[in-house]
This record gives structure tokens, C-alpha cells and sequence, in this order.
């Protein structure tokens, strides 16, 4: 009975990991991308996940938005601070198709719900000013989806 139940468990977890190579190779950028040892963010690696989205806009920008995910819950704010620099390099330079999914995306909803709550254990003041900022700016000069602009006139 329990061997089965821990043979199912197994395999939830690994349907959670990377699936496919283009999924691997999403996951391994980001994973060096938020590395604790880095000082700041890895330009190099974060225009390579820029590369890597946009040969597969659509593909690409769904298991990016899903590893992403993954990493903001992780309990370090300088991790979290450098996975919120990579998606804002990758919503700068990637295909509109990310925008779209972005907005619409259970993790747009979890940074707003982030950025709104005022609890000061839940979430370090820094990565509220990043979520913030890249609410304010994305409702400025992105006109697609109009999440960014309603999220934008909701919190002022």
C-alpha cells in the first residue's frame, strides 16, 4: 500500500521537474541565474535565456513563466531578486507572446498578491520595490495585455 503511494509521489515529482531538452535547458539557465554565490545578476546567462525564449516564443515563454514560478518560492530574497531581474530581461527583449502569457499567468497574480501584502516576514521590502517597479513600468509601455495597465491604475 505505501509502496504504491510512494511510487506515485515519485512520479509527481518528476512530471514537476523538466520534461523535454527545452525545458532543461530553461531550468539549468535560471538555476545559474539565481545562484546564492553570484554578487549580482549574470547578464550573459539571462540574454541567453532571452535567445533560447525567443527561438520558441510560445513554448518557451510558458516553461520559462513556470520555472520562474518555481523559484519565487524559494525563501531567499536575493534569489528571488535575481529571478525577478531575469523575467524583466526576458519581458524587455523577448517576443510579445511572453507578455500575453505573462498577464495572464497565476504567476503575475502571485507577485501582485506579493507586492500588495504589507506583512513584513512575508516578503522582503526589496523585492516588493522590484515587483512595484516592474508593475509600473510594464503598465506604461506595454499596451498587451491590459493586465499590466489594470494591475498598473489598480494599485495607484
Amino acid at each position: 500500500m505505501f509502496s504504491n503511494f510512494a511510487e506515485r509521489v515519485a512520479q509527481k515529482f518528476k512530471e514537476l521537474g523538466p520534461q523535454d531538452e527545452l525545458d532543461k535547458a530553461i531550468a539549468s539557465l535560471v538555476s545559474a541565474g539565481c545562484d546564492p554565490e553570484l554578487l549580482g545578476p549574470d547578464w550573459g546567462v539571462n540574454m541567453q535565456l532571452v535567445d533560447i525564449v525567443n527561438r520558441q516564443p510560445s513554448e518557451g515563454s510558458e516553461k520559462l513563466l513556470r520555472v520562474v514560478n518555481r523559484t519565487m518560492g524559494r525563501p531567499s530574497a536575493k534569489q528571488q531578486l535575481l529571478v525577478l531581474t531575469m523575467l524583466d530581461t526576458c519581458v524587455r527583449n523577448c517576443h510579445p507572446t511572453l507578455h500575453i502569457q505573462l498577464g495572464s499567468s497565476l504567476l503575475w497574480a502571485d507577485l501582485i498578491k506579493l507586492a500588495q501584502d504589507t506583512g513584513v516576514s512575508r516578503i522582503d521590502a526589496e523585492v516588493r520595490d522590484k515587483i512595484l517597479a516592474m508593475v509600473e513600468d510594464y503598465g506604461r509601455w506595454l499596451a498587451v495585455p491590459l493586465a499590466f495597465q489594470d494591475t498598473y491604475n489598480t494599485l495607484v
